[in-house]
């Protein structure tokens, strides 16, 4: 998920509040840091968590977001059932963490992005998580929805196309699913130093394996690999778009990082669940993407994933996820 909007508000509000006097316990108040807010169920069979969104959590969601149009969907029957056959693909390791820690699955109609993994504790302390879904990853195919992430973040420019190849037969579902899952278990194990801010004072020196020589800090990349530098790119477009003449150079210069995507770019915590979604999309199922830029109907730019060998060198790090 890039990074949707609400994720974007979330490290700003912590991040600045932190240096003017973060109240911490006022914060851990609000009804959507509370674990009552959820009426949790810990049901065994994980489908049975999908819910519609209690009143609490969508006046979170919208005045984080700054509208008015998010709405709890239900899923169809069918839906549930295609939910249910993508989950049982995540690693046993994912699927054992949100057992034990996911209080609820929601999908959210006109939600910003993709998803969201957030985090919430109960009455002594004990940390939990929440899973929300845009309701039209059901509704549109792998290769639509990529499509869309990559353009929704550029302006419109009649003389340049950004065109995906990605999977047609697997719905938008399966990528979103395992990149916000990826957050679930950074939270838990520490894939990254800290997921959010909030947490940065629990860093475990264990866990920059995956981050060392690669990023500074959460958002700061190291200097060979500042992909986004001088650029606003936010990831859907969410903070502005920007002017698809950059597209070209920003595509140019992730194929000489490390990242599997630009959303990747924009922070550890996306880097690693873009990385390891796409690894293993690629590696089980065989599904990958590729980008390709065109200026007058001529290519001037391309991005695989598959075949960037600094993205394929980060792959053994993650066989212990998988094992």
């Amino acid at each position: 998920m890039k990074i949707p909007l609400h994720i974007i508000s979330l490290v700003f509000l912590i991040g600045c509040a932190t240096q003017h006097g973060f109240d911490r316990q006022v914060f851990l108040q609000r009804p959507e840091r509370q674990l009552k807010t959820y009426h949790p169920t810990f049901d065994p069979n994980v489908v049975n968590r999908v819910r519609p969104a209690p009143k609490e959590i969508l006046q979170y969601l919208n005045k984080m977001d700054s509208t008015d149009k998010y709405s709890a969907y239900v899923p169809t029957s069918g839906e549930l059932r295609l939910f249910s056959e993508y989950y049982a693909l995540l690693p046993r390791k994912y699927q054992e963490i949100i057992g034990r820690n996911v209080v609820g699955i929601y999908f959210i109609s006109n939600f910003a992005g993709g998803g969201m993994a957030d985090f919430l504790f109960d009455e002594n302390g004990k940390m939990y998580t929440a899973l929300y879904f845009n309701a039209d990853l059901f509704h549109r195919s792998l290769a639509e929805w990529i499509g869309i992430r990559e353009n929704s973040a550029f302006s419109d420019d009649p003389t340049i196309d950004i065109k995906v190849e990605s999977d047609e037969n697997y719905r938008a579902l399966i990528q979103t699913l395992f990149h916000e899952s990826s957050h679930i278990y950074d939270y838990y194990y520490h894939f990254t130093p800290y997921v959010q801010p909030f947490f940065k004072d629990k860093e475990d020196g264990r866990s920059r394996e995956f981050t060392r020589g690669i990023w500074l800090d959460y958002r700061v990349p190291e200097r060979d690999f500042s992909v986004l530098r001088d650029s606003k790119y936010s990831g859907y477009g969410l903070f502005g778009k920007i002017e698809k003449a950059q597209a070209a150079e920003l595509y140019r210069r992730l194929a000489h990082s490390p990242f599997s995507s630009l959303y990747g770019s924009l922070s550890w915590e996306e880097d690693f669940a873009e990385t390891f979604s796409w690894y293993y999309l690629g590696t089980k199922l065989g599904i990958s993407y590729k980008v390709t830029v065109l200026k007058d109907g001529k290519v001037v730019s391309e991005y695989d994933p598959a075949k960037n060998p600094l993205v394929m060198g980060r792959y053994s790090q993650l066989l212990p996820i998988v094992e």
